[in-house]
């Protein structure tokens, strides 16, 4: 044991003489996106698509991202941008500032060496937003934690979006209720209840609701998630385990919320945890509820 301690001592030392490398990370246009015309209120509109490689050397760690917007809309007219890599959104949502870039964090990215990722600029279009105005991003540089030294092939800049109105645009609100019943160990336990409300009287199809767990529950805590109905029928497909902290459901079969109407859910879960482990979850982003509104009737 003192031999070992002795050993980890001495190559702190030398590594420490060795100027260290780092990855190269490159970022080029990702999947073409076509934007047109996108309506006053309009959630997880897809903005731009970038490739992120990183060189054969070691593994890159993304940090942020950084736009500017552009095109003759104001800015104001983005209620948030974020980034999506496939169906999980890895970023906080944040404002358009009226002049100056906009930063994205990104949370704990880290890109394979010898690999890339593709992620998602998304913007959600505020419900006040001005008919007609026309939106656009260009990326002007990302930041690696490490120092990395991010190279841009060339200047990616999004189409631009069109807003048209469309009248009071169709929302699905969520507040999230106690579980009826203290949460033990156990499986299919009730974590919490999710009260789901129509708003702009439109008929809105819910797809999929991703929250945020901001407790010390983790992945082994936590097993075997699914959404049940007042009924005790399950709707949704069962997600193993969380995702670092976030819990995304898919609804299945996706199901119509009517006009105003009001749907009540309890998120069931396979406790595997003391009492000491907490669990607090939290809806961060409106568009964390993932619903299209749909004319059926």
């Amino acid at each position: 044991m003192h031999t070992l301690s002795t050993l980890l001592v001495t190559l702190g030392v030398f590594l420490c003489a060795v100027p260290l490398s780092y990855a190269k990370v490159t970022i080029a246009p990702g999947t073409p996106i076509t934007l047109g015309s996108v309506p006053q209120g309009a959630q997880r509109v897809s903005m731009l698509s970038l490739k992120i490689s990183a060189s054969c050397g070691e593994k890159a760690l993304l940090s942020s991202l950084t736009f500017s917007h552009g095109a003759l809309g104001n800015a104001q007219d983005i209620s948030k941008v974020y980034m999506m890599s496939g169906t999980k959104r890895v970023s906080r949502a944040v404002a358009v500032p009226v002049r100056g870039s906009v930063i994205i964090p990104v949370s704990r990215l880290f890109i394979p060496a010898c690999g890339s990722t593709e992620l998602t600029l998304m913007a959600d279009i505020a419900s006040t937003a001005a008919a007609s105005g026309e939106h656009s991003f260009t990326l002007e540089s990302g930041e690696m934690s490490d120092g990395t030294t991010v190279y841009i092939w060339q200047s990616i800049t999004s189409s631009e979006a069109a807003v048209t109105s469309q009248g009071t645009p169709g929302v699905v609100t969520a507040e999230l209720l106690p579980a009826l019943r203290p949460i033990i160990y156990g499986p299919k336990q009730g974590i919490v209840r999710i009260s789901l409300t129509g708003i702009g009287g439109k008929d809105q199809r819910v797809t999929a609701i991703t929250l945020q767990n901001n407790g010390s529950a983790s992945n082994g805590d936590l097993k075997n998630f699914y959404l049940e109905d007042t009924k005790g029928d399950s709707v949704s497909s069962i997600l193993p385990q969380m995702d670092g902290r976030t819990i995304r459901i898919e609804l299945n079969p996706s199901f119509v919320l009517y006009g105003r109407d009001l749907r009540l859910l309890t998120l069931r879960a396979d406790v595997l945890a003391s009492r000491r482990k907490t669990i607090r979850l939290e809806i961060e982003e409106p568009s964390d509820v993932e619903a299209l509104e749909v004319r059926i009737r």
